[in-house]
């Protein structure tokens, strides 16, 4: 739980706030794509494989369809092929009441440490 405002990623944390590992992503391309399930295997949806490595290759990350229309984002995991736990911060719209925030996808767990105590000591400095 988030015990004071701040700043993760741009998202502005409130007091209450709740991380929670919510599973883990494997990757076995170096790469991760973040979509609506409706666009996958669909004529209109993402790109192929071979497309989204040749976007996220050239240090892009928006992925479209053939009709130019937004519909995912790739990512390099960084580190290259594993399985990297994935977090949800949720909390308290003023619009929307309590829901998911934010997902952050932890490429880089330092020594072990896992990224809900990473944001735990921020949270302390």
């Amino acid at each position: 739980m988030v015990r004071r405002k701040g700043r993760l990623c741009g998202l502005k944390l409130r007091a209450g706030d709740r991380l929670k590992r919510i599973g883990v992503v494997g990757v076995d391309t170096g790469q991760v794509v973040i979509t609506d399930p409706v666009n996958i295997g669909t004529k209109t949806g993402i790109p192929s494989y071979e497309k989204i490595s040749k976007v996220n290759l050239a240090g892009k990350t928006q992925l479209k369809n053939a009709k130019g229309i937004k519909l995912a984002v790739v990512s390099s995991s960084g580190l290259g092929d594993g399985v990297y736990p994935v977090y949800a911060v949720r909390g308290k719209s003023d619009m929307f009441g309590d829901r998911v925030k934010a997902l952050v996808v932890d490429f880089e767990v330092e020594k072990g440490i896992p990224f809900w105590k990473k944001v735990a000591e921020r949270q302390r400095e």
